[in-house]
């Protein structure tokens, strides 16, 4: 959580973060900084990612030690979807490093750089920087691609790999089809330049959502609680 003050008051923002692919699932801006506001960023989140619920899906969620993610509230909330909270040691920013880059991130290039007249002003303009994050902004560690790109990725090779094993006749060419996709990202003309590398198999001209693909090993989906603050210290 940050906050940043303005002429009408305090604005208090709490953002939700896929640690995999580094999208902001879900978040939450106004003038109080309740568990039921965390709730809300957090409903935002599954809402987004899980429409048909989370229980049985394994999913992580970490967060700082603040007063609002160990609320009884907030934990019998996250017992009930089945969620498992887990908790950054004292002191240890490190603990819940991504979520941190991306408030880092958020305040260099929307809230450091601007005087904000008033609380709304800021929260519409948190929802289009969001969507620019999410959409447009390039990372490193994904291979300078966007979160949004990085999850098209993964529907291209899922669908790529069903496809792959429906033309093999069973289900074991999976590492066969992903050495595939590693050929095909480095030929990325087309399947048929892959295929000139050694894969002698019939393959339709074109697969829907296919590009250079990234491998996700073990989709374990984990979410993260961003517990800083800009003036305040939300250890």
């Amino acid at each position: 959580m940050t906050k940043v003050l303005t002429p009408s008051g305090w604005v208090y923002i709490v953002l939700v973060l896929d640690w995999y692919t580094k999208r902001i699932v879900g978040h939450h801006a106004g003038s109080r900084a309740l568990s039921k506001d965390w709730l809300e960023a957090l409903d935002r989140a599954i809402k987004d990612q899980f429409p048909e619920g989370t229980r049985g899906m394994g999913l992580n969620l970490m967060s700082d030690n603040g007063s609002q993610p160990t609320s009884m509230a907030f934990m019998k909330a996250c017992g009930l979807l089945g969620i498992t909270q887990a908790f950054t040691s004292y002191s240890n920013p490190k603990g819940n490093a991504d979520t941190e880059r991306a408030m880092r991130t958020l305040k260099e290039e929307l809230i450091h750089i601007r005087e904000w007249e008033s609380q709304e002003k800021l929260i519409h303009a948190l929802e289009a920087w969001i969507g620019f994050y999410n959409e447009e902004y390039l990372h490193s560690s994904l291979g300078y691609r966007s979160p949004t790109a990085l999850e098209r990725g993964w529907e291209g090779e899922g669908m790529f790999l069903s496809l792959w094993g429906g033309l093999k006749g069973d289900s074991t060419p999976v590492e066969e089809g992903r050495e595939l996709l590693s050929a095909y990202a480095e030929h990325p003309r087309g399947l048929r330049d892959a295929q000139a590398q050694g894969f002698d198999t019939e393959l339709p001209d074109n697969l829907p959502g296919m590009g250079r693909v990234t491998h996700a090993h073990g989709f374990s989906f984990r979410l993260a609680l961003s517990g800083s603050a800009l003036l305040l210290s939300a250890a």
